[in-house]
């Protein structure tokens, strides 16, 4: 069986790459740092401006 992550991107996972040296990795990095997975899938939530403002950076 394929292993999946399915998650939002939340606040924390968007201040672990402005802050990083604060709030360490964020719950996704987290979760791919610990585990393995066969596809991963990110779902934006209220912040997505917020996502595409770091991306395009």
């Amino acid at each position: 069986m394929k292993k999946k992550l399915i998650s939002w991107i939340g606040r924390t996972d968007l201040r672990a790459v402005q802050e990083g040296d604060i709030v360490g990795l964020g719950p996704i990095a987290q979760a791919i740092r610990a585990l393995s997975f066969d596809h991963m899938k990110e779902l934006l939530t209220e912040m997505e401006q917020q996502a595409k403002h770091l991306n395009s950076h």
